[in-house]
């Protein structure tokens, strides 16, 4: 069975769910992304920390299609970013 690699961009206002990473087996994508997940007043000011805060992950997965989980997302406060979301062959 091949492997893929999906690239996907989560935005929310709240706690970033670290949870989710477990859930839906992704990671952050980038150093950014890194700090994006656990700090968010690198993304936001002091006065608006319920401003939107982008976070780009990926997730390696056997099969074309990833086992993200939308839903699960929304129920934190955080959506999966529509046109956002690259899935590419790696073998």
């Amino acid at each position: 069975m091949a492997t893929y690699k999906t690239t996907f961009v989560v935005e929310g206002t709240s706690d970033f769910p670290i949870d989710m990473l477990r859930y839906d087996s992704c990671y952050p994508y980038t150093g950014s992304d890194v700090s994006g997940v656990t700090s968010p007043e690198r993304f936001c000011s002091a006065e608006n920390l319920s401003a939107h805060r982008r976070v780009k992950l990926c997730t390696v997965h056997n099969g074309r299609i990833p086992n993200l989980t939308p839903d699960r997302w929304r129920s934190f406060g955080w959506r999966i970013v529509d046109g956002e979301t690259r899935t590419d062959k790696v073998t």
